[in-house]
């Protein structure tokens, strides 16, 4: 997991997905060759 803010809203959606209160999901800025395409994503 990355946080790239240092605002309150930040550390508070930060912990919530710690604590499973919400779920986060992410997206790839970049491919990886033979692994994942741009764009690729997670939720949990």
């Amino acid at each position: 997991m990355a946080q790239y803010e240092f605002r309150k809203a930040s550390f508070e959606a930060t912990a919530a997905t710690i604590f499973g209160d919400n779920n986060s999901t992410g997206l790839l800025p970049i491919s990886i060759p033979g692994l994942y395409d741009l764009g690729h994503g997670l939720s949990y």
